[in-house]
């Protein structure tokens, strides 16, 4: 899978799995090199499919959220080139308050959300598009497609007469 995000060392985030030959000191090393260059996150490799619907198609959701918050303060009147810089620095601090506080997304959110106010007309949209389950079902269908292209992978190796 392409990772353009690569270049962005300092938000690298590498994830590893080890497969059934590998030994523990095979993993390390792996960890190791790879901590180099970013964070490194081991997981089962029952997990490869799931991790790959989330965080491995992750980059493609956020820039098809920049896209429609653009288009959307375009449609508010805000000219493109100043709705850019806006919406990523709005989803630059939100990650940076996530990540630096440890705060779980509910709590920011609703310390950002005024009875009544703007912020809670703009999630009150958000839930009747159904905004949450969207986004579930999106990974959830990149999950089922990753077993699909590994199953279909498995297939053809299987037929390799090389095998």
């Amino acid at each position: 899978m392409p990772c353009p995000t690569h270049p962005v060392q300092c938000l690298n985030q590498h994830r590893l799995s080890a497969g059934h030959f590998t030994t523990p000191e095979q993993m390390q090393l792996a960890s190791a090199i790879f901590r180099m260059v970013g964070e490194v996150v081991v997981f089962d490799e029952v997990l490869l499919d799931a991790v790959t619907g989330l965080s491995g198609s992750g980059p493609a959701y956020i820039y098809y959220l920049v896209e429609a918050m653009e288009k959307a303060g375009e449609s508010a009147g805000i000219p493109r080139e100043m709705a850019r810089p806006l919406v990523l620095r709005t989803l630059l601090g939100a990650a940076k308050m996530l990540i630096e506080t440890g705060e779980q997304p509910e709590v920011l959110r609703r310390q950002v959300t005024s009875p009544n106010g703007t912020t809670m007309a703009g999630i009150s949209e958000l839930d009747q598009g159904n905004f949450k389950n969207t986004i579930r079902k999106a990974i959830l269908r990149a999950t089922r497609r990753s077993q699909e292209l590994g199953r279909s992978m498995y297939k053809v190796d299987m037929a390799s007469p090389n095998r």
